[in-house]
């Protein structure tokens, strides 16, 4: 708890200087001010009798007091020194002793009490000479949950710091101490105090006693001094001095007693004076702490909430809580800016809250009435009608009408709005209490709006956020499924291409685009298809190309490359990069490995079995898009392609299963394949021999199978 929080008016710093005259006279070992700075507050914020300290404060006080001591009963003596002349002022003090008696001490002590300690609730159950009885009553209305806990704690402290001063009343007068029960009350928190004390006679009654005596022994003297001896004689003037001497004390004691009386209806006067300026001070604090504390629960709670209804409900529902406003309504504009509507109430009976949901005001009328509340959202200006009864014959009839329907006695209407953009409308009244509302309440509510507006205002950018998010996800996806698409007709690198480039130009500068490079070109082809289509039906004969290419293309993308077009029974892929030889190789073995599972599906779908031959050469090719201005083909041309697709034709001759390659390819393959040697073969339609080779799958087919090729 902060050091502020520290000195809320619950009890008088008067009190705790009697704790410190305490612990300095019996205890003086006792740092008193090291005492005070542990309990929260400094020693010199302490000595001045006028401040005030939070009863947290109070708890924390009076416990280290008890603890450094070693007294238990600290506070029980601490209340019986508080009744003397030292404590009260010597002023106080011959008043209290000589102009009233025991019984009037005791009957203004109670208020007394609530004017040093603003918890406690004391009253007079009865009174008279010899006994009083007093109820006492602790009040936590306004406190926080530590300062509620402090107050239970503290409760016995005060109990036996009342009874200690009750007890020592006597003694201004002299008299024995008096006899102190506390009782609690069954049916509450309260206590109920019994007093019995000896009461004695007030010095005018004394005096009076001592002046007739002595008025009588003068008249004795007068009548009986011829009868009497002189000794005599001068025993009666004796007396009569003596009491001529008792009618001077009086005198003085009478002068005295209204000097007394005269300052202390000052000193009285003057705390009241400082009581109703504290007391209008607290009620100012607390109204400063509820709009803080409203202020800081509606934006703690308007960040944490995403919804406009939520907006709304929830600082009706605040407002009301801690304010204590009978009825707050929010009026919002539509999206098309012509109307306001109740969007949140709360107070509201049923014919209201009824009349209030048909209710629309159109935001495009203009009026000169200065209470119309459609000016608050027109020109973002708030107005105050703090008695509707006496400002209700200057509105105009529709106003008039409106006021009488909703019964307001006092209303705040202020606008919800930010500097750029408003919101709607935001009212508070009272209609049941007999309250008014004030300019703190207008600016307030101004605070309030202000809030409310941010949040709506957020509140739509996210909305527009995750529109803008679900557009975006919806073409992410649209574009995905584009390039998926695209995918299927044409390679993937040139797919992606032209999907990622957004501009125009930019993409037909893309597929303009030829470049020569030294690439691996792989044929594929069907073995004896042209038998088989002629044995198939055309359904069939699609179906087994469509299941056996689903299952090889795979094959070639796994390893790098791209399938640049199928050619009825056959394809022609591509292996790009330094490495394009051996990945077209491991790329050609699985594909070889993968004829087995093709096989047993083809059989489960009653196809007949298939093999293929697979041609491999590497070397320079223009890669590009051929074609026209409507229609390009991208595709590879040069002599490598026409190279690989006869490789491809020798496999006839080797068998099904087979993968021929040339010489370049096996140069550039690594060690890590087994190859056969073919030794000078004719390819068809080439006038010159050349060096052929077949891959084994026997060395390399544990890497093909465990996955991509290592470095080496």
């Amino acid at each position: 708890m902060s050091d502020l929080s520290l000195r809320r008016p619950h009890t008088s710093n008067r009190v705790f200087k009697s704790y410190l005259d305490f612990l300095a006279d019996e205890f003086p070992e006792i740092d008193c001010a090291e005492l005070c700075k542990e309990a929260g507050l400094d020693l010199d914020y302490l000595s001045d009798e006028n401040a005030w300290s939070s009863i947290v404060f109070d708890q924390r006080f009076t416990s280290l007091a008890k603890f450094k001591s070693g007294f238990s009963d600290i506070c029980y003596e601490v209340g019986k020194r508080a009744i003397s002349k030292e404590r009260i002022g010597l002023t106080i003090y011959f008043w209290g002793r000589y102009a009233l008696t025991t019984e009037e001490i005791y009957l203004k002590i109670p208020g007394i009490i609530s004017m040093f300690n603003r918890l406690i609730r004391c009253e007079v159950l009865s009174g008279r000479p010899g006994f009083l009885e007093v109820r006492l009553d602790f009040d936590d209305r306004g406190l926080g949950p530590e300062e509620k806990h402090a107050l239970q704690e503290n409760i016995p402290n005060v109990l036996d710091n009342l009874r200690g001063y009750f007890e020592a009343i006597p003694s201004v007068h002299r008299l024995p101490p008096a006899q102190v029960l506390i009782v609690k009350d069954d049916r509450g928190s309260a206590y109920n105090i019994k007093v019995s004390y000896e009461h004695h006679r007030p010095l005018l009654k004394r005096a009076a006693w001592w002046v007739f005596s002595g008025f009588v022994a003068g008249l004795s003297y007068v009548y009986l001094s011829p009868y009497l001896e002189k000794a005599l004689l001068q025993l009666g003037f004796g007396l009569l001095i003596l009491s001529l001497l008792c009618l001077l004390k009086v005198w003085g004691s009478k002068l005295l007693l209204q000097k007394v009386a005269k300052s202390s209806d000052e000193t009285v006067k003057q705390l009241d004076r400082q009581y109703s300026i504290l007391h209008r001070t607290k009620e100012e604090l607390q109204r400063r702490l509820q709009e803080t504390e409203l202020l800081n629960k509606v934006i703690q709670s308007l960040v944490q909430t995403s919804s406009r209804g939520e907006i709304i409900d929830l600082t009706c529902r605040l407002i009301q809580q801690i304010l204590g406003y009978d009825r707050a309504l929010i009026f919002l504009v539509d999206k098309e800016g012509r109307s306001l509507r109740c969007e949140g109430s709360i107070g509201l009976d049923d014919r209201l809250a009824k009349a209030l949901g048909d209710f629309r005001l159109p935001t495009e009328i203009e009026s000169s009435d200065p209470y119309k509340l459609t000016n608050v959202f027109r020109k973002k200006q708030g107005i105050l009608v703090e008695d509707v009864a006496t400002h209700l014959k200057e509105l105009l009839p529709e106003s008039q009408n409106l006021l009488k329907m909703v019964e307001s006695r006092s209303f705040v209407a202020v606008p919800i709005c930010t500097e750029e953009q408003a919101f709607g409308i935001l009212c508070v009244d009272f209609y049941q209490q007999h309250k008014r509302l004030g300019p703190d309440d207008l600016k307030l509510m101004s605070g309030v709006a202000y809030q409310i507006a941010l949040a709506l205002d957020n509140v739509g950018l996210v909305d527009q956020l995750k529109e803008n998010l679900e557009v975006t996800n919806r073409f992410s996806l649209e574009q995905q499924n584009l390039r998926k698409i695209f995918q299927k007709f044409v390679p993937k690198n040139i797919s992606s291409g032209l999907v990622n480039l957004s501009n125009f130009e930019f993409q037909e500068a893309f597929l303009k685009r030829v470049k020569r490079e030294s690439v691996t070109v792989m044929f594929l082809d069907v073995f004896n298809f042209s038998r088989l289509s002629a044995e198939l039906e055309p359904e069939m004969s699609v179906e087994l190309l469509n299941l056996s290419f689903s299952l090889l293309t795979p094959c070639v993308e796994k390893w790098g490359g791209f399938v640049d077009k199928y050619t009825g029974d056959g394809l022609l892929a591509v292996f790009q990069g330094e490495r394009s030889a051996r990945e077209a190789c491991f790329s050609a073995l699985q594909m070889i490995h993968q004829m087995g599972e093709i096989n047993k599906k083809l059989e489960a779908k009653n196809l007949p079995s298939i093999g293929v031959g697979i041609g491999l050469h590497h070397g320079p090719v223009i890669l590009g898009n051929i074609g026209s201005d409507t229609r390009l083909n991208f595709t590879v041309i040069g002599d490598t392609v026409n190279l690989a697709s006869r490789f491809e034709s020798y496999t006839r001759k080797l068998g099904p299963n087979r993968i021929c390659a040339s010489e370049v390819v096996r140069l550039h393959a690594g060690d890590q394949l087994l190859w056969e040697a073919l030794g000078e073969v004719e390819l068809k339609g080439s006038d010159k021999k050349w060096l052929a080779y077949s891959l084994r799958s026997t060395q390399a087919e544990k890497l093909v199978l465990g996955g991509k090729a290592s470095e080496s």
